[in-house]
């Protein structure tokens, strides 16, 4: 079953704008590159990044999208670690502590 809704056109226009940016990027002035990064980080659906990872003629642009916005070791992964290494030292002690 297909969905008509007004939403799923503008979907399709938004992956459409967006091939054609990755296709011209890295020559993207930074207002386009910023509108790429929030229809990727925010918008933009796991088939969405599919469609554009399989499409041959973006290829190029698409990787060095991903290499330079995407890809990369960010400070909020490092803080993620952090809190997931006190959560289970926390869950282990408080294990030996119950046991005691």
């Amino acid at each position: 079953m297909q969905d008509m809704s007004p939403n799923a056109d503008d979907g399709v226009v938004k992956r459409l704008r967006a091939e054609a940016q990755l296709q011209a990027y890295p020559t993207l002035s930074q207002e386009e590159v910023q509108q790429l990064l929030h229809w990727f980080r925010r918008e933009a659906s796991a088939l969405d990044i599919g469609l554009l990872a399989q499409n041959e003629s973006i290829r190029e642009g698409y990787a060095q999208f991903r290499a330079d916005h995407v890809d990369g070791f960010k400070i909020r992964d490092l803080g993620n670690g952090v809190l997931l290494t006190i959560a289970i030292v926390g869950a282990i002690a408080g294990l030996v502590y119950l046991a005691m």
